[in-house]
């Protein structure tokens, strides 16, 4: 045993045969030391507060405790899981705890196994009782795990026994998630699986891939060779079996985007790095996951909007892995089309806008579609200033925009009901009392 777990070993025998209060050595308390120790794979100490939890139970449960072993152990299997700590695992089941414990969000210990590459671990579990096809709150489950991490091999494993291909609640299948993480080698397998995957889900996979490596990764060659190879399978036999619908993209100021249908049409941009890029933004398998991301509204601990972020300086936001792409007209446009709102706020009260002046450059086509898209020139944040203010107070360049063509009277007779301290939210409806607190 090393210095480390010695030491450990000696907090958890303090824990045990301390006169210790009801209140602290609760279940809370067990579940700390339980999971550290599941943490650090230190096997021996778990086994110690495991076996004086039991001795202790009638404690515990009168100091406001639960006696729900699942609730008890789930974060210590869960952390085991993800380690690779295969005896600690062992040790948790065989005290009981249920194998398919899940956490408030529905995620399972099998589904971190899957995550973390831990196959003996998965296998372990599925031995034990584990289903494989059980669901997150969004409908995920393991499948969906091992196509984010790339583990193909754990995916061989989960449909060995009887894993489903089933979709999460967007619609997103194992075989898309793959293909929009960039996993060719997952893609590959799956698209081979005929009696598993239909030819239009062969057809999705290999074109949202190929987007995945035209956009994502910027590997264009890759991404031509993949969406050639999906064009050829909608032919057979030299006949359309399988057409595919063209959808386009509006951009302000510029020509309608026209999704392409044919070989011949791809080839002609292939070498065209900016036209291969949005060509990888129009494809509707994309466009319809984006449209079902927009509508639940997903913000984080701020609230702020993807739209935001679309329009944001580059860098914005903490713990970014790729390199900075935004503001993106882009991304700005698409989650425009599919029903992104312009003026919606964060918790500071900044708009869109707001977020576009704090960039050096002007972006002044992404200033007109959000204008264009009904985004609020005038609009105040918490602090009282509009995203024109914000350019002056950083010395940037002013936008060339029309001022009188962008402020309605609503506009107007907003910023007067403000400015003279008028009270209306008593008196306006909801909605009107909204767009007057903009201003």
């Amino acid at each position: 045993m090393g210095s480390t777990e010695c030491s450990f070993v000696c907090v958890t025998q303090i824990f045990s045969v301390q006169k210790v209060s009801c209140v602290e050595k609760s279940q809370e308390g067990w579940g700390t030391l339980l999971t550290t120790a599941a943490t650090l794979g230190h096997t021996k100490c778990l086994k110690i507060l495991v076996e004086d939890y039991y001795a202790h139970l009638d404690e515990v449960v009168s100091g406001g405790g639960a006696k729900d072993a699942n609730r008890l152990y789930y974060n210590p299997l869960r952390v085991a899981s993800t380690y690779g700590h295969f005896d600690i695992v062992k040790l948790l089941l065989e005290y009981g705890i249920d194998v398919d414990a899940k956490d408030s969000k529905g995620i399972t210990c099998l589904m971190m196994a899957a995550y973390n590459r831990r196959r003996k671990i998965l296998k372990y579990l599925i031995r034990k009782g584990a289903d494989v096809n059980k669901k997150t709150i969004n409908g995920k489950h393991a499948l969906h795990a091992c196509a984010e991490s790339g583990d193909l091999e754990a995916m061989k494993i989960l449909l060995r026994h009887n894993a489903r291909m089933d979709a999460d609640s967007f619609g997103i299948t194992p075989l898309l998630t793959a293909s929009s993480f960039g996993h060719r080698h997952i893609v590959q397998y799956l698209v081979n699986k005929k009696d598993m995957v239909s030819t239009m889900d062969r057809l999705n996979a290999m074109e949202l891939l190929g987007a995945t490596f035209i956009g994502r990764m910027q590997h264009t060659a890759t991404g031509v060779q993949l969406w050639k190879s999906a064009l050829d399978l909608r032919y057979e036999n030299g006949i359309l079996v399988h057409p595919k619908a063209g959808h386009h993209l509006t951009y302000p100021s510029h020509e309608d985007l026209n999704e392409i249908i044919t070989l011949e049409q791809l080839q002609a941009i292939e070498l065209d790095d900016d036209a291969m890029l949005l060509q990888a933004l129009l494809w509707h398998t994309v466009k319809s996951a984006v449209y079902k991301l927009v509508k639940i509204d997903p913000r984080n601990s701020d609230s702020v909007p993807l739209l935001h972020f679309a329009c944001a300086p580059a860098g914005h936001g903490k713990g970014m892995l790729m390199k900075p792409i935004f503001p993106c007209l882009g991304v700005v446009s698409l989650l425009l089309e599919v029903g992104a709102d312009p003026c919606a706020t964060d918790n500071q009260g900044n708009t869109p806008l707001h977020m576009l002046a704090c960039n050096i450059e002007n972006f002044q086509a992404i200033l007109n579609a959000l204008l264009l898209a009904g985004a609020h020139l005038d609009a105040s944040n918490r602090l009282g200033q509009t995203s024109k203010s914000i350019r002056a107070s950083r010395r940037l360049p002013p936008w060339q925009v029309n001022v009188l063509r962008q402020t309605s009277l609503q506009c107007l007779a907003a910023a007067c009901i403000k400015r003279h301290g008028i009270p209306y939210k008593t008196i306006l409806p909801p909605k009107l009392a909204q767009f007057v607190d903009m201003h």
